[in-house]
């Protein structure tokens, strides 16, 4: 495995390491030849006091794509667990919580593709938290309906029905939404004979009923 860039050339900085990553990585021989390429823009960075110092977008973004490209080359070698290390550190140079999700979901799938079910919720769970209060609601509402515990699903539209209160839509849309998943709700905590929550529920839905008459009679 070579350490020499394409051109012969040390670079000046993360922008030319990038470009000579991206030439080596074209011309690899292999996966592995890959990792190196883009390693090489990592190693640059830390072994270089500008390049450590610099708290500039480019070095942020440069190096989340570095760490992804490694990831994305261990992944396609089936070797998970270092793409999971290096999908991670992507997730670290994230600037946004649209990029946060996009890592993110990428770790989830290498989860769902071990079986590891425990984490593949944990990374779903980050996603949703990253989400608009308006979607939030649908997010964890599919959660609750891949959950494979009772409890799991409980928790999950426990937290659809919270997020109703933080949505912007039309009233009558987020009173339906009540409705519906206190339903769910109360279906699950009679099976379970939680009177208390069942009571909670049968009160707040009635609440809401009684706001719905009081808005249709004006």
């Amino acid at each position: 495995m070579s350490d020499i860039y394409v051109s012969e050339a040390k670079p000046q900085n993360i922008m030319q390491a990038y470009k000579m990553a991206i030439l080596d990585a074209k011309k690899a021989a292999d996966f592995d030849a890959e990792i190196a390429a883009y390693r090489r823009v990592i190693d640059y960075c830390r072994n270089t006091t500008e390049c450590r110092k610099d708290t500039s977008v480019r070095r942020q973004v440069l190096l989340r794509w570095a760490y992804e490209k490694i990831a994305e080359a261990y992944w396609h070698k089936k070797d998970k667990n270092h793409a999971l290390n290096f999908f991670e550190s992507s997730f670290n140079f994230a600037r946004n919580r649209q990029e946060q999700n996009s890592t993110l979901e990428k770790m989830g799938e290498i989860y769902w593709e071990t079986d590891a079910m425990d984490k593949w919720f944990d990374v779903r769970e980050k996603m949703v938290g990253n989400l608009s209060p308006q979607d939030k609601r649908a997010a964890y509402l599919v959660l609750a309906r891949e959950a494979v515990e009772e409890q799991q699903a409980i928790d999950y539209l426990e937290q659809a029905l919270q997020a109703v209160s933080g949505e912007n839509g039309p009233l009558d849309e987020r009173m339906q939404s009540i409705l519906d998943i206190s339903d769910q709700l109360m279906t699950l905590y009679r099976l379970r004979k939680d009177n208390a929550n069942l009571q909670r529920l049968e009160n707040l839905s009635e609440r809401v009923e009684q706001l719905r008459k009081k808005i249709s009679l004006h």
